[in-house]
């Protein structure tokens, strides 16, 4: 079992690349606090990540204090200019490609994490 301090720490990683969505996601992995390797945790994956990252702490905080379960938060977004709920880029990659973004998804980031990660 490890031993790890309960700090919210974001780990920034690279996944596999989607070719058929040609972009570059940027993935945020949040461990629970005292995250145990030897035990599995239900992932929350948070779309849009740019506009909803910042509820994550919160949630952190809930279940630091033992009133929410643990999860292992996933934050998937990707790097371009926005300037707000109606930036076509963002309403294109998260709204009109969404079948290749479960394909993403399901393809390649939760396979991905199932490699490094307790889930």
């Amino acid at each position: 079992m490890s031993e790890r301090k309960s700090l919210l720490k974001f780990q920034t990683r690279p996944v596999p690349d989607d070719e058929e969505l040609d972009i570059n996601f940027l993935v945020h992995i949040i461990l629970p606090p005292n995250y145990d390797e030897d035990r599995e945790y239900p992932v929350l994956l948070i779309t849009d990540a740019q506009y909803w990252l910042i509820n994550v702490p919160d949630m952190w905080q809930l279940i630091s204090k033992g009133e929410a379960a643990p999860v292992i938060f996933v934050t998937l977004g990707h790097d371009y200019d926005s300037n707000g709920e109606s930036d076509p880029e963002r309403f294109k990659e998260f709204a009109v490609n969404q079948k290749k973004l479960l394909d993403f998804i399901t393809d390649n980031l939760m396979p991905y994490l199932g490699e490094n990660y307790s889930i």
